[in-house]
């Protein structure tokens, strides 16, 4: 029997802590005296080996012998470093096995390529260790001597990792075994019935045709497939089997030696493959519950990355929708500003053309005034534009009624309601409400919200401005019989350069930001502003909601 003739450091480079558990327990079981040091990324890695930072002192990091090194870690992963090991002369001369869990055929040769002394499937069992260090030669010897196996109490550390592997397991795991050697089955219902701690039921298919129907079924939480299935082989049944949108863990059972057909079988999808020779309890345990962990952990981010595509679509839909009414506030932008344009023109070359006639200048003066005061206003706007986009928007509180604020914002309403010719009423209490606000800023809140209403409600129709008080609040509507609003266009209602109707003919114009700047000038007061419509032709309300001040 081969003498271990030393302890030997191995460094563990591995950031997931249920993995370093298992490969904990897996050098437990081979009963091996030596010293087991864990790394968390490929850049602590490094540190250790060129005694850096922490790993300065050589007795805090003792020399290893052999590096199990996982691939996939944070920061720097496995193939960076084992990179950085080969092209660092000092370091050359460490045995690196490769751990991973992709199976993936070309992770594995490009370890191969990288000087990778070997390769070990996740989680790390006690048999693949033997398997993986003997292949090492002489290491092996310096490492654990091959006494026979014995029962190990039970492990604290290991229950904890079952538990946490086994978390889906309040009703028992049905497993299919599609073998065809009945002998086979009864072996696997006995090493099932074996584990403790979790509940097993066993499905057999003892045929090729049988395997693939139920797998196809999909009602199993794994399966186990073995490779020779009377003249067919269970490659060919993974084969058939992709077409499956969404299919149980599938770990694959073969002969001893039967790498190549192992890898082939990764390459198809399967969780992993274990050597009928070597199966355990304890192994076939972990290794479906570990299968099945991975296979949870996929499908949870198979969902994430539907979820987040679901949003970065809605996302996208919601720019383009932007892009969309921010370009129609362009051209509605350059439509309203080259309307004044023309009169301005026009006045002038009639004060040139009747120079000494003193009532045409006057005339054309007070249209020049109109048109500049039009223009004025929509500057305005654009500068309350830019406030609000930019978190600029300020108010000036003071103490106020709500009675002056409306007197003052259907003073400024009053050409625009007259010149859409409704009929506009008033509901006001004799009573005073007080408000502490602007009352400029809320003057052009009443003002912005009976101008949307005379815009939008055809000759004839009416305007309703409400005023009353509900406990602490001021409560008034402005309701109108106008055109209404579609359904989908309640909800964008107080964006910017929303507008119901947005083609360029429209005459009352406007540019189609009043409505968000009542919203914001409201909050800003701690108010809040909704609204309501039955639909198209059914009219519109709006009811703004203010704090009384008491003080």
């Amino acid at each position: 029997m081969p003498h271990r003739t030393k302890t030997v450091t191995i460094l563990v480079a591995d950031d997931d802590p249920d993995d370093r558990t298992l490969t904990r327990e897996a050098f437990d079981a081979a009963h091996v005296a030596n010293d087991l040091r864990f790394v968390e990324d490929g850049e602590e890695l490094l540190d250790y080996l060129q005694r850096r930072g922490k790993y300065s002192n050589a007795e805090s990091a003792p020399w290893p012998s052999i590096i199990l090194l996982d691939l996939n870690m944070p920061r720097m992963d496995g193939r960076e470093a084992l990179r950085a090991i080969r092209a660092d002369a000092r370091l050359r001369g460490i045995r690196v096995v490769v751990m991973t869990t992709s199976k993936a055929e070309e992770d594995i040769l490009r370890s191969y390529d990288l000087s990778a002394a070997s390769y070990i499937t996740k989680p790390v069992t006690f048999d693949a260790l033997v398997e993986v260090v003997r292949s090492l030669g002489r290491y092996w010897l310096e490492i654990v001597e091959l006494a026979p196996r014995k029962p190990t109490p039970p492990d604290p550390r290991r229950e904890a990792a079952v538990r946490d592997l086994a978390d889906m397991t309040a009703e028992p795991l049905s497993v299919l075994l599609i073998d065809d050697d009945r002998e086979d089955y009864l072996l696997t219902r006995e090493m099932l019935a074996d584990v403790g701690g979790v509940v097993f039921r066993l499905d057999h298919a003892a045929t090729y045709e049988d395997g693939l129907t139920l797998l196809r079924e999909g009602r199993h939480d794994a399966v186990l497939l073995d490779y020779r299935l009377g003249g067919r082989t269970g490659i060919e049944l993974l084969r058939e089997a992709q077409e499956l949108e969404r299919r149980p863990p599938i770990i694959l059972l073969t002969g001893k030696g039967q790498r190549e057909i192992a890898f082939e079988a990764l390459t198809l999808g399967v969780s992993d493959y274990l050597e009928k020779a070597g199966l355990s309890p304890a192994l076939l345990e972990r290794v479906i519950l570990y299968a099945m962990r991975q296979r949870r952990q996929e499908a949870q981010l198979a969902d994430k990355v539907r979820e987040r595509t679901a949003e970065l679509a809605l996302a996208n839909d919601a720019l383009r929708d932007e892009d969309r009414r921010k370009n129609d506030f362009i051209a509605m932008l350059a439509h309203e500003l080259r309307n004044p344009l023309a009169p301005i023109r026009n006045a002038l070359e009639i004060m040139r053309l009747t120079v000494d006639d003193s009532d045409a200048i006057e005339r054309t003066r007070a249209m020049i005034e109109r048109q500049v005061g039009q223009m004025v206003r929509l500057i305005d706007d654009l500068l309350d534009v830019s406030r609000i986009t930019t978190g600029k928007l300020r108010v000036q509180p003071e103490a106020i009624t709500l009675g002056a604020v409306l007197e003052a914002a259907v003073e400024i309403s009053r050409p625009a309601l007259d010149k859409a010719k409704v009929r506009f009423d008033t509901a006001v209490p004799a009573e005073p409400i007080p408000l502490r606000g602007d009352r400029v800023r809320l003057a052009q809140v009443f003002s912005n919200l009976l101008n949307n209403a005379a815009k939008y409600t055809p000759e004839g129709g009416s305007v309703v401005l409400t005023v009353g008080r509900e406990g602490a609040e001021a409560v008034v509507t402005v309701r109108d019989s106008g055109v209404g609003i579609p359904a989908d266009v309640l909800p964008r209602v107080f964006d910017l350069f929303t507008q119901v109707d947005r083609t360029l003919n429209r005459s009352q114009g406007g540019l189609g930001i009043g409505l968000a700047l009542v919203q914001r000038l409201v909050q800003l007061h701690d108010g809040r502003v909704t609204v309501r419509s039955d639909g198209p032709g059914q009219g519109a309300e709006f009811t703004v909601r203010l704090p009384v001040s008491e003080a």
